[in-house]
């Protein structure tokens, strides 16, 4: 899946743009508001930021701040007309990467960044592998792998019968495959097919991308920005206390706001999700989605323990 991120006010580029790009796409205001988006996205190869470019004074301290705490992000200047040598030295030297102008209309230039993402990725994946070739071969102990095979074995014959009607209960409702499989990297840097039932419709992007559309303009509802004003974290005030993690700098006030209001309302973009079928609420809610890594077990690609701390710590969307 590839991630496409805003950041700005032009209504119409904003429009432009999310009709364009070919994943899915979120609009925010301001920098500060982005980092909330840009830390729930797991893979960073996987994403391109449009910044729209105010002035160099501004921008570039925030630029400078993303490319710091995000440094595989790829960031693309939103510009009226041509930079100057010396500004464009500025943005170049603070994190920028490439530059489209306001209103772009030519499909091509998407289709070669989604297709710049898909070859950045298949380069992390093969360096991967290449890396795997030069550590030490790890092996799973022989006692561990037995009790793996005869524990999904088991598994899969005592739970067959939810297994059928679960596969039959997805044909039924929506076409397309019954299993979802996306890529893991597992022991010794392996990639391998993670199993999964298919918890949503064929379509799920589309489904995404109109509901984007609807909501691109939607400010967030009346809340106080936590994030503070859009500026670089060393501006802040000197006696205001701060907790710094890789990821960001925040308030110790702001970071509780934060997490009361995610905690509230982790349940309701679930029930709003127009991409999960019927069956995939059900499914999702009793966890039987997981149940195909039964058969990554019994090939290896899983173990036991590894699956148990995988679905232990997975978010309750």
């Amino acid at each position: 899946m590839q991630y496409f991120v805003y950041i700005g006010r032009h209504n119409r580029t904003i429009e432009l743009f999310s009709n364009l790009c070919a994943g899915i796409f979120y609009s925010v205001p301001t920098c500060s508001k982005a980092i909330t988006i840009l830390d729930n996205i797991r893979e960073k190869y996987d994403m391109i930021v449009f910044f729209e470019q105010i002035e160099p004074s501004i921008d570039i301290p925030n630029i400078e701040y993303l490319r710091k705490q995000y440094p595989f992000l790829y960031m693309v200047l939103v510009i009226d007309e041509s930079l100057s040598k010396e500004e464009g030295l500025k943005y170049l030297k603070a994190g920028i990467n490439n530059t489209i102008k306001y209103e772009t209309s030519e499909e091509k230039v998407f289709q070669d960044f989604s297709y710049f993402l898909q070859r950045r990725k298949e380069q992390k994946i093969k360096a991967l592998q290449l890396k795997s070739q030069n550590l030490e071969h790890f092996q799973l102990p022989l006692w561990k792998r037995a009790f793996d095979i005869f524990f999904s074995l088991c598994a899969l014959t005592c739970l067959s019968p939810l297994l059928i009607l679960t596969a039959l209960a997805i044909r039924l409702e929506s076409k397309g495959q019954i299993i979802y499989k996306s890529k893991r990297v597992g022991s010794n840097y392996q990639i391998f097919d993670f199993l999964k039932f298919r918890s949503m419709y064929t379509d799920a992007d589309k489904h995404l991308k109109d509901f984007n559309s609807l909501n691109q303009y939607k400010e967030e509802e009346e809340e106080e920005d936590i994030w503070g004003e859009d500026i670089a974290p060393d501006a802040a005030e000197e006696d205001e206390i701060l907790l710094i993690s890789d990821d960001f700098v925040i308030s110790e006030d702001a970071y509780i706001q934060q997490k009361n209001k995610e905690h509230s309302n982790a349940f309701v973009k679930l029930e709003n999700d127009p991409r999960i079928t019927k069956v995939g609420h059900i499914i999702r809610k009793y966890s039987i989605d997981e149940l195909p890594q039964l058969i990554n077990i019994l090939k290896g690609d899983m173990s036991i323990v590894a699956t148990v701390l995988s679905h232990s710590m997975k978010p309750n969307y």
